[in-house]
């Protein structure tokens, strides 16, 4: 499972990178397929071994009360104002994929690793994918590669340009580089010999995409998890440590 689970990883950083469109139809795409084989591989496995223990049961609850309240919301727009250009195929689609395979993503995930060695394999390659995406948003918005698969957007009100990034738009890349980069910084102080030095560019790459994105949320975010970190471990951090970093 966590190898399947690596793969869709890595496709969809993948094709998010390089703005692939991986569609096989609509409402149908090569995630969406590998998605539900991996689903349907979970549902199997709890089959044949008679085990299964909801966690998180707050949370998934939430996640089908956001999809119920949408449905009756999809069914009401619809059925009832009857909104003109509000397509039945469209919404049903859009409802599909903004709400139920959200849901899915989080299942598979949640259950389809259950040791702590499967689950730091999944997050390395979650890292690793990371690590790459960053190099190659940094090094072709810079001008570097010349693919031009990045597009950088300049803003009227300050006249600069703000880098999209492999993950989305600005913010929403920078929101991943934020959430990634303490598995990375802590790949660094782990590892040793060539993947300390990946790990390393890892950060680097991750530093300048974040800069590149210009997004004061998150640089803003990742000073106060800094300062909030370090009060909380406050008793595992070495002043002289911290200083030599």
């Amino acid at each position: 499972m966590k190898i399947l689970l690596s793969l869709l990883l890595l496709m969809l950083i993948g094709t998010q990178t390089f703005s692939i469109d991986a569609s096989l139809a609509p409402g149908l795409s090569v995630k969406n397929a590998m998605l539900y084989l991996i689903a349907a591989g979970l549902i199997l496995r709890m089959v044949v071994s008679g085990r299964f223990k909801a966690d998180l049961v707050g949370l998934q609850m939430s996640f089908v009360f956001l999809i119920v309240y949408a449905t009756v919301s999809w069914m009401i727009a619809l059925f009832a104002i009857q909104y003109p250009g509000y397509e039945l195929v469209n919404s049903i689609i859009r409802l599909k994929g903004d709400f139920i395979d959200h849901a899915i993503f989080l299942i598979v995930f949640f259950y389809g690793v259950q040791t702590l060695k499967d689950s730091m394999a999944v997050i390395d390659v979650l890292a690793a994918g990371t690590v790459f995406a960053n190099a190659i948003t940094a090094l072709d918005a810079s001008g570097v590669l010349g693919w031009n698969i990045i597009p950088v957007r300049t803003e009227d009100l300050y006249e600069i340009g703000r880098v999209q990034g492999a993950f989305g738009e600005a913010n929403q890349h920078a929101a991943v580089v934020v959430l990634l980069l303490p598995i990375t910084m802590a790949k660094v102080m782990l590892d040793r010999g060539v993947m300390k030095l990946f790990w390393l560019s890892g950060v680097l790459f991750g530093l300048s995409a974040l800069l590149m994105t210009v997004s004061r949320g998150a640089m803003l975010g990742i000073i106060l998890a800094c300062l909030w970190g370090a009060f909380v471990f406050r008793r595992f951090l070495s002043l002289g440590r911290l200083a030599g970093w």
